[in-house]
């Protein structure tokens, strides 16, 4: 219920905007993500209700300082997800083995300090669509595109993506500074 909201259209305090949403059922686990490469778990139904302002993530969530928060996803446990950095490396992960009880997180993508990020991820769900989701049960023929702030482009098939629960992932394309 509610889920026909535009988000954009909100009221929020002085200083806050919309950053972004994910829809799920309130029996599911909300992933976030940092671009320190951690995850983090809360329950939906934990959540505060749509009245108010809502309450910062960071009042439940410990994330590491310097770092913020890039992503939220609220799928099923067996959804797959990819995963990159700001160098050009990455991996496809399932929803499942990015939860984690600790408040603190769970690392998740490693990464060179100061110098890479984790991006937003791409959620592997669903019908083939032009919002981002794609049918993870058949991943062959399903087609991935990656560009460089340099306009250089790079197109793989996303059945040649590693599949991890965590670590580094493959290097995908080379981005040179």
């Amino acid at each position: 219920k509610g889920h026909d909201i535009n988000p954009q259209a909100l009221t929020f305090k002085t200083g806050d905007s919309f950053y972004g949403m994910s829809q799920g059922k309130s029996n599911q686990v909300l992933i976030v993500l940092s671009d320190a490469g951690k995850s983090y778990s809360l329950s939906a139904h934990d959540l505060p209700s749509a009245r108010g302002h809502g309450v910062p993530l960071t009042g439940k969530l410990s994330c590491d300082k310097g770092s913020r928060f890039v992503d939220v996803l609220l799928e099923k446990p067996d959804t797959k997800v990819l995963l990159a950095t700001s160098k050009g490396y990455g991996f496809m992960s399932s929803v499942s083995s990015m939860e984690t009880k600790n408040k603190n997180g769970k690392a998740l993508v490693n990464l060179d300090y100061g110098v890479d990020k984790l991006l937003p991820a791409l959620t592997l769900a669903g019908v083939s669509d032009f919002n981002g989701k794609l049918d993870s049960d058949s991943l062959d023929g399903n087609l991935l595109v990656m560009a460089t702030k340099s306009g250089r482009l790079l197109v793989i098939e996303v059945s040649q993506v590693p599949q991890l629960a965590r670590g580094k992932g493959n290097k995908l394309i080379n981005i040179v500074k």
